[in-house]
């Protein structure tokens, strides 16, 4: 794997994925649990997580509606 590839990927809606839809499939299918997001950012994991677990928050409900 190329180096950053695992460690340096963007925040939740910088990607190509639209969220909003895949997350309305998975709730269509009768999916009902937890909802989990990782973050494999090492600039995010150097910052106050109480900052990033905020934005990260409001980051899921602006891009997969919550």
């Amino acid at each position: 794997m190329p180096a950053g590839v695992l460690n340096g990927r963007g925040r939740l809606g910088d990607g190509s994925i639209d969220l909003r839809a895949w997350c309305g499939r998975v709730a269509a299918a009768g999916c009902t649990g937890p909802v989990e997001v990782e973050i494999f950012n090492e600039d995010l994991w150097a910052r106050d997580g109480r900052e990033v677990l905020k934005e990260t928050a409001e980051l899921f409900l602006e891009h997969a509606g919550g």
